[in-house]
C-alpha cells in the first residue's frame, strides 16, 4: 500500500493558463493524443475545468487530462543562427517566449466567416 500513490500530487491550473489536453482520437475512440494548447476558462471545482480548444469548442475536463503547454523550439539552424532548445544549460537560464492567449480574442474574430454566409449584413 505505501507504493499505490508514491508519484501522486495535486495539479494546480489557473484561469487562462494555456493547457495540453488528452482526447480520443477521431479514428479510434479507445485510442486517445494530446492535442491543444487550449486555455482553461473557467473551474468547477479543484480538479475540474473548462476548457477552450482553438476551434472555439468549449469541454469541462478532469486535471487528469491537462497538461501545463509549454511552447518549445527544436534544435534547428535558422538563417545560420543556431537555435537554443530548452534541455541546453551551456547558456544559463533562458526565457520562455509568451504564446498567444485565445481568450484575450475577441469572439467575433474566433467564428468562423464561412458559417455566417447566410446571415445579412446587420445580423452578422
Amino acid at each position: 500500500m505505501a507504493q499505490y500513490n508514491k508519484r501522486a500530487c495535486d495539479k494546480t491550473l489557473q484561469i487562462g493558463e494555456q493547457v495540453t489536453v488528452l482526447l480520443p482520437d477521431s479514428t479510434n475512440k479507445l485510442m486517445s493524443k494530446w492535442q491543444g494548447p487550449g486555455t482553461i476558462v473557467d473551474m468547477k471545482t479543484p480538479h475540474s475545468y473548462l476548457i477552450e480548444l482553438d476551434r472555439g469548442q468549449r469541454r469541462w475536463l478532469h486535471a487528469n487530462k491537462l497538461r501545463p503547454y509549454h511552447a518549445r523550439v527544436n534544435k534547428a539552424l535558422v538563417n545560420n543562427c543556431a537555435v537554443v532548445c530548452e534541455d541546453d544549460e551551456d547558456f544559463g537560464t533562458l526565457q520562455v517566449a509568451e504564446t498567444i492567449n485565445r481568450s484575450e480574442v475577441q469572439p467575433s474574430c474566433r467564428v468562423n466567416p464561412s458559417k455566417l454566409e447566410h446571415l445579412t449584413t446587420e445580423q452578422k
